[in-house]
């Protein structure tokens, strides 16, 4: 990653369960949360929780996983739990 990427980023859309129903479907379905669900185990989204500036309470809200997301980590973390010689 570059300066200029690290310091002009843009973060993923929020999106909340409820935004992926159709118009004509009241309730979310099952395979709708078990998409999610698939698709945070994968990585591929992440969920995020804000606070509601009115009420202070919690919302849920999901976005995409965005390359600053993901940790670059050195051979030398990756390695740390072998025992020393």
């Amino acid at each position: 990653m570059t300066d200029n990427e690290i310091n002009n980023y843009h973060t993923a859309a929020l999106f909340t369960l409820e935004e992926l129903n159709t118009a004509d479907v009241d309730e979310v379905t099952d395979v709708t949360r078990s998409t999610l669900d698939l698709l945070e185990r994968m990585g591929i989204i992440v969920p995020v929780t804000l606070a509601d500036p009115k009420t202070h309470k919690p919302l849920l809200f999901y976005r995409r996983v965005t390359q600053r997301d993901i940790w670059d980590l050195d051979s030398s973390t990756l390695n740390s739990g072998e025992e020393s010689k």
